[in-house]
């Protein structure tokens, strides 16, 4: 009849057999380790296996910024816009042809570009890869280390290169300024030192303290420093 679920066939005797011998087999290995671990030894494995399994849900769980562009926006594209051996500007867009949008300005001051142990990555990277993507699919940890999240307003005059955000100006935009860290294995890098500015219907100033409310050591910014504002005089 439409809508019953048979029932499942029952085990053969053979089966029961097996996994009664699996079952002593198990407790049998378990009594032998209590024998040979002490309480605070077993204590101390526990702990190792919990935090490794929390480091790693946390690493898996925090979207990169060109994941989350996709996830938002269906699309997800890289464009560098100048580029040297100390300097990149990035576009990071959604859509295509006349819908094509910047989603994020990002100013990527490389540190550490002659690393030969990311000689691969970096020329990937200057080819026109996204980094964090990049670093990711070569198995590298990636890191923030947050240097500041401020807001600032930006207008035709003072960073003609948000025009193609397709947005009012001027207006007040987000800023991430903090160092691209990558780890893998005894290595850790700081690869780079990138600002980034958001498109104000992408990732709006609260949002961004949202997405690392976890990470900040202090209270974020109302106002940019100094430092960020030097750094964009040269993209004018």
């Amino acid at each position: 009849m439409h809508g019953l679920h048979s029932r499942p066939p029952r085990p053969t005797k053979w089966q029961l057999w097996a996994l009664a011998d699996l079952d002593n087999c198990i407790s049998c290995c378990l009594k032998n380790i209590k024998r040979r671990l002490t309480k605070m030894q077993i204590f101390v494995l526990f702990l190792s296996i919990l935090f490794a399994g929390l480091t790693s849900g946390c690493q898996s769980s925090t979207p990169l910024n060109s994941e989350r562009i996709a996830d938002q926006y269906g699309s997800y594209g890289v464009e560098i816009m100048r580029a040297s051996n100390a300097l990149r500007v990035t576009n990071l867009y959604s859509g295509t042809a006349v819908d094509k949008t910047m989603r994020t300005l990002a100013i990527v001051e490389f540190v550490a570009a002659d690393d030969p142990r990311i000689a691969t990555e970096h020329a990937t990277i200057v080819a026109g890869g996204s980094i964090g993507a990049v670093f990711k699919q070569h198995g590298w940890q990636i890191h923030k280390d947050i240097i500041e999240m401020c807001e600032q307003e930006f207008s035709d005059d003072s960073l003609p290169l948000l025009a193609q955000m397709h947005t009012s100006l001027p207006q007040i935009f987000a800023v991430y300024r903090y160092q691209f860290r990558i780890a893998k294995g005894d290595d850790s890098i700081g690869y780079a030192l990138i600002t980034e500015i958001y498109h104000p219907d992408y990732l709006s100033f609260e949002q961004l303290i949202g997405h690392n409310k976890e990470l900040t050591p202090e209270p974020a910014q109302t106002n940019c420093s100094s430092s960020v504002s030097r750094l964009l005089t040269v993209l004018r």
